[in-house]
């Protein structure tokens, strides 16, 4: 593989960068809207898909193999890789993959601040990348929806309840339990995620499309894990308010998050699950919380945030890093094992992409930043149109009113609702 140092272009905005090549099967946008960076991934020379009943040890040499000649993977774990994880876990919903990821010769990074963008990778690639940079298309054709919920609303609060029980009973501290929402779209999925980077600027939001007719669009505020130079970070959500208009409200409503005792429980107990599973591949001793319960704001929810860092064991990478802590604590619950089994018994469904993970791996393995696939809407194309599937849910402890819990759930919806509405 020929490289050479990053390539400097003039700025593109990251969607418009994008827009030529969001039709392509394995290309992805990681969109770090204004504040963060943003990376662009298309043209992959080969495609690593993981299905079940698939050797894990065989799919790992594989993505080690790719990572040593250089390239770049990038891509989802959905959300029932775990069962592959964790043996306990009922059987798997079988004709579905389970990690689809592209290998990468090249990549484009934006970054905000000082309006760069550049090209990294072999040679080869770079030039296909600018090649496609500046091939036009048409703008994206009006698009509309609306999904409604799955579930009849009694269904949904008996499960918070049956969950409730099980945590009296002493089985769990917490479990995150999620319904389903479905419709149709009629139009171009692009649209629906332009309005989405538009007026909801999440620092994981992204488009993935693995292939010509599969899209799952995200607007994630969540970080999984990120590794660089060693260092290794989860940024665990848990806790949530709406935002108000009127400033004063809002203010209260993030106070209110911020005293909230309930609120910081859960949040304090996938602190320590995430302390634990990062303990798995870290150093001894390494692992430290130095943001506990923070309020973070974005355009519909306030979230109580914590940031947990430590340094990896030597001999480990990232692949190693998300087999020890997927799937991300913040969307199963305390102990992880026994709620992600309640979780299943109470869903009854897969969850797909919603509560997996996406993002990119590179240096060999040395580095990697990866979302937690929360606010995700899963996108299969029809004759006529297009399916329309998300889930949203929330964590369950012993102090949970299942109305509220009901109603956080269609606000953690309302930007996704509002995108596909037009």
């Amino acid at each position: 593989m020929s490289t050479s140092g990053p390539e400097q272009l003039d700025w593109i905005a990251p969607e418009r960068a994008f827009a030529p090549f969001r039709i392509q099967g394995g290309s992805l946008l990681l969109h770090g809207g204004q504040c963060s960076q943003s990376r662009l991934y298309a043209l992959p020379i080969e495609a690593l898909t993981f299905w079940p009943g698939d050797d894990l040890d065989a799919f790992l040499v594989k993505a080690r193999a790719a990572l040593a000649q250089g390239h770049q993977l990038a891509g989802l774990f959905s959300y029932e890789f775990c069962h592959v994880l964790e043996p306990k876990l009922p059987p798997l919903h079988k004709g579905f993959p389970l990690v689809q990821l592209g290998v990468y010769p090249a990549w484009a990074v934006f970054d905000p601040d000082g309006k760069q963008l550049t090209l990294h990778g072999d040679e080869e690639g770079r030039a296909r990348l600018k090649t496609g940079l500046h091939i036009a298309r048409p703008p994206a054709k009006p698009a509309s929806a609306s999904i409604t919920a799955d579930w009849p609303r009694e269904r949904y609060l008996e499960a918070c309840r049956t969950l409730i029980e099980h945590i009296r009973g002493g089985d769990i501290y917490q479990a995150n339990l999620s319904q389903g929402f479905s419709g149709r779209l009629e139009g171009d999925p692009w649209a629906v995620f332009l309005r989405l980077i538009a007026r909801s600027d999440a620092p994981h939001t992204a488009w993935f499309r693995p292939s010509s007719n599969h899209v799952v669009v995200t607007n994630s505020p969540e970080r999984f894990l990120r590794l660089e130079n060693g260092c290794v970070e989860s940024r665990p959500i848990k806790g949530t308010r709406p935002r108000r208009e009127d400033p004063a409200e809002d203010q209260a409503e993030a106070e209110a998050l911020e005293a909230s005792a309930k609120d910081r429980a859960e949040n304090l107990m996938i602190v320590d699950l995430v302390r634990h599973d990062l303990s798995r591949v870290c150093r001894p001793g390494s692992i430290r919380v130095p943001r506990l319960n923070a309020v973070e704001s974005y355009a519909n929810v306030h979230h109580l945030v914590s940031t947990v860092e430590g340094q990896l064991q030597e001999g480990r990478d990232a692949l190693d890093l998300i087999l020890a802590a997927f799937p991300p604590g913040s969307i199963t619950g305390a102990p992880k094992i026994r709620a992600m089994e309640l979780i299943a018994a109470a869903e009854q469904d897969r969850r797909g992409a919603y509560c997996g993970t996406l993002g990119w791996i590179g240096e060999g393995g040395r580095a990697m930043d990866l979302n937690v696939m929360i606010r995700t809407l899963d996108l299969i194309r029809t004759d006529a149109d297009w399916l329309v599937t998300a889930r949203s849910g929330g964590a369950i402890t012993i102090e949970s009113d299942p109305e509220t819990e009901y109603e956080e759930t269609l606000q953690k919806l309302s930007a996704l609702q509002t995108a596909l509405k037009g």
